[in-house]
């Protein structure tokens, strides 16, 4: 992928995750590119379909299925799936936004605003996500969740989405807890 083709295809996926409910997607720039940048390695061989999710996603904006898929672009991608495949219709509104800020926040990401952006930290952060070293509540990967029952670090990430979205539907009445 070119640079001008990847710098239009980065800014449309800022697109999706800005809104005026959410952080202000330019104070993030460094840290979204960084993700952007860094390739995701699926651990989990069904880790693959969320590949081949963020592929699919892809296609709607360019037209590339050689170049690697980046964190942002899988987090961007899922946050969007989560909304439309899983959540559409529980809220008036549109959540993508927030189910990629809070996978940010997982993380440990949301602090790392332009001003205090640290590549090395950002790296750290980044090979714990990817080793799937986090903590088996899912902090410091893309989903946190109270059950302590479960340990996320050997659950796809699909499934540690629908844990996570079982707890926020129960908090939100939606479901029974």
């Amino acid at each position: 992928m070119g640079d001008d083709y990847e710098g239009v295809y980065f800014t449309q996926l800022c697109d999706v995750i800005e809104s005026p409910q959410a952080p202000d997607v330019a104070l993030y720039s460094n840290v979204l590119w960084h993700l952007h940048q860094s390739e995701f390695v699926p651990v989990l061989n069904s880790d693959k379909n969320r590949v081949q999710d963020a592929l699919d996603f892809r296609a709607r904006y360019i037209d590339d299925d050689v170049t690697p898929v980046g964190i942002f672009e899988l987090m961007v991608s899922l946050a969007a799936r989560i909304e439309s495949d899983t959540m559409g219709g529980t809220s008036d509104r549109n959540r993508t936004v927030d189910w990629f800020w809070g996978m940010l926040a997982s993380l440990g990401l949301l602090n790392m605003t332009n001003d205090v952006y640290d590549e090395r930290d950002v790296d750290r952060i980044l090979r714990i996500f990817l080793g799937r070293k986090y903590a088996r509540n899912g902090r410091g990967g893309l989903f946190v969740i109270s059950d302590d029952s479960v340990d996320l670090r050997e659950e796809e990430i699909w499934y540690q989405a629908a844990y996570y979205l079982n707890e926020v539907l129960r908090s939100e009445g939606v479901l029974e807890p």
